[in-house]
């Protein structure tokens, strides 16, 4: 019934486009010569793309599936896209300026990385095959624990637990735009096991200890109320934007990421190897007594049934199949011992009963990543696995079934997926 004006553009309008996103989108517009203009704020404020790209016609504009990036196609200026997070900052899709008109863009976000020792491999076909995306870090001697991912500033950081030639110097965080090129943030000389990000952009990693930067991994501190000699193997941000760390003397919990203290119930001072959520329970794996679960993350902890009782979990996911969630179990350790490397398990009624699931090679191995990653378009959720000593597989049905994808992937001893 009623308009009101925002912003006066003096080229025509070609195209109008929200990235969808579900609580904070952001809205563009395309013109015919001067480029492309967002707003963060629903349209009261408009900020135009920065050169060259301001001096485009616009055809076309193309959110990805996870509202991450932004694609432009012009008719004089190939094709750009946009970190959301990033203003009006627009980057080429292409090495070198083409002029091919672009009449439509379809976007799939497939891209999946795996790492482990040598690096990291990026796959932008759901794993398909792979190359290296090493640039700065390749080395064989390099071991990549743990990625993590920040949404608003499109920033990778990688935490190494050991470096090119041993040098301590070369372990700690690092960071990439990209995904493919990276280099060293100022925490190094420290063993790290895991790396995570989280709403505000603080960055956590563990290790001897946790520690943390404000600043983008400018300066990092290091956190009070752990014992002294911990070691924390894994970081998880809950629902509850508390930060939950699984660690050498069981489950510590912190509302300011700053200061830890400890959670209660049977999970007591165990060996703790990884953390999940699913649904609102909070779920860890243990060395040598399999799985817990808790309502809160904090308290009222307690221990799986059988066959899961017993076994060292290393790595925890869900997948909604159907309607169904879908929670997996991965084991590590030896497979000389009865307890360890028995493969995937899973469960489809919250954990209250678990089945083994069926891997390729029909071989147990140790399971050293999980990975879930949804198709927004059919509503798939595919799981990944990273196997020891065999690769990567692929399951759509909750881990029952499982297909190989090593193409490409010249080190089958990768330690992760992201």
């Amino acid at each position: 019934n009623t308009w009101e004006q925002n912003i006066t553009a003096t080229k025509p309008i070609t195209v109008l486009m929200s990235d969808g996103h579900p609580t904070v989108p952001y809205l563009y517009f395309g013109t015919d010569g001067n480029g492309a203009y967002q707003s963060r704020d629903v349209g009261r404020n408009w900020e135009q793309g920065s050169a060259p790209m301001d001096s485009s016609r616009v055809t076309v504009l193309v959110p990805d599936g996870g509202a991450i990036e932004t694609y432009a196609g012009t008719s004089n200026n190939g094709i750009w896209r946009s970190p959301n997070g990033g203003g009006a900052v627009w980057l080429p899709t292409a090495k070198y300026k083409t002029n091919l008109p672009t009449v439509s863009i379809l976007v799939q976000d497939r891209t999946v990385m795996a790492y482990g020792l040598g690096g990291v491999f990026r796959s932008e076909n759901a794993g398909e095959t792979w190359s290296a995306a090493n640039t700065n870090m390749n080395h064989s001697d390099r071991l990549v624990s743990k990625l993590a991912f920040y949404r608003p500033s499109q920033s990778y950081f990688a935490a190494l637990l050991n470096g090119k030639n041993n040098d301590p110097h070369d372990i700690g965080v690092w960071q990439s735009q990209d995904g493919i090129n990276w280099e060293k943030t100022a925490l190094d000389s420290v063993q790290l096991f895991s790396v995570l990000v989280n709403w505000l952009g603080n960055i956590y990693a563990a290790g001897d200890g946790i520690y943390y930067s404000v600043d983008g991994g400018d300066t990092w501190n290091q956190s009070n109320g752990l014992p002294g000699g911990i070691i924390v193997n894994y970081l998880l941000e809950g629902s509850d934007d508390a930060i939950y760390a699984a660690s050498s003397e069981g489950l510590y919990y912190s509302t300011d990421g700053v200061n830890w203290q400890q959670a209660g119930g049977e999970i007591g001072n165990q060996n703790l190897y990884t953390l999940y959520e699913a649904n609102g329970v909070y779920y860890a794996g243990s060395e040598f007594s399999g799985l817990f679960s808790s309502p809160d993350g904090r308290n009222n902890w307690v221990q799986a049934s059988p066959p899961l009782n017993d076994k060292q979990v290393t790595q925890i996911v869900s997948a909604d199949v159907g309607g169904t969630t879908f929670l997996l179990a991965g084991t590590g350790g030896e497979s000389s011992s009865p307890a360890d490397a028995q493969g995937i398990f899973f469960s489809s009624d919250s954990g209250a009963t678990w089945q083994q699931a069926d891997l390729p090679g029909n071989d147990l191995r140790e399971i050293r990543s999980l990975l879930t990653v949804t198709d927004n378009t059919s509503e798939v959720t595919a799981v990944f696995a990273s196997i020891d000593q065999y690769g990567v597989a692929r399951s759509l049905d909750g881990g029952q079934t499982w297909r190989p994808l090593i193409t490409g992937l010249s080190d089958v001893n990768t330690t992760g997926l992201s």
